[in-house]
């Protein structure tokens, strides 16, 4: 369950966005999964870069996983909604938390301007109150999109909901390009037209 800790920091230069690691741990996640045959996929991580792996609302303290075929690569960034609007949610019912699980994007446009991954069928979410507790659960079309974050330690505005990747020279700049480009690109050169993504708990990954 997410917290709010002002005393944890995650260092600021680690991981560097598009890290390689080693791909074996992240292709046996989706053995037997939906979406395995796919040759582009996603992971989230959620809890990843924190002490004991236990998520911290606002910050940016989750690692996404990019695969295109074998080749993985590390990315910073964040799948749970920055504090603005955990504390000011658009829906009077509380702010949106992707629930774990296996979620289907594609290639859209988010904000009505920005080229990003948007939701490809219904999400299952849940509801958080203002102190970041679950209160209900939801299942539809949200708008929660795979897109660019910002700089600095925290998510802020930029997601109320959506999975973002740490951008530290600023929003949709070169590190989503370095992300998004080489993943459509691949997509495009194997007739794939959903991204699958796998949210999962840190706490629940394989040992190595």
């Amino acid at each position: 369950m997410s917290i709010f800790d002002n005393r944890f920091h995650p260092d600021p230069a680690s991981p560097a966005p598009g890290t390689i690691v080693d791909p074996n741990i992240y292709l046996s996640l989706w053995s037997g999964q939906r979406g395995e045959k796919e040759h582009v996929k996603c992971i989230g991580i959620r809890g990843e870069l924190t002490p004991h792996h236990v998520p911290i609302l606002g910050i940016y303290d989750d690692v996404l996983i990019l695969m295109i075929g074998n080749v993985c690569t590390e990315w910073k960034g964040s799948t749970n909604p920055g504090l603005y609007f955990i504390n000011h949610p658009s829906n009077p019912r509380g702010c949106a938390q992707l629930i774990e699980g296996i979620h289907m994007f594609k290639p859209g446009v988010h904000d009505g301007r920005f080229s990003a991954f948007v939701q490809a069928e219904a999400f299952h979410i849940n509801r958080l109150d203002e102190k970041g507790k679950v209160v209900s659960h939801e299942v539809g079309q949200f708008g929660i999109h795979l897109h660019s974050g910002g700089p600095g330690e925290d998510v802020d505005k930029y997601s109320a909901g959506c999975q973002i990747i740490w951008s530290p020279e600023g929003y949709f700049g070169a590190t989503w390009h370095r992300f998004f480009d080489p993943a459509t690109e691949a997509m495009q050169g194997n007739n794939q037209s959903i991204l699958p993504y796998l949210l999962v708990d840190a706490t629940n990954l394989p040992c190595v």
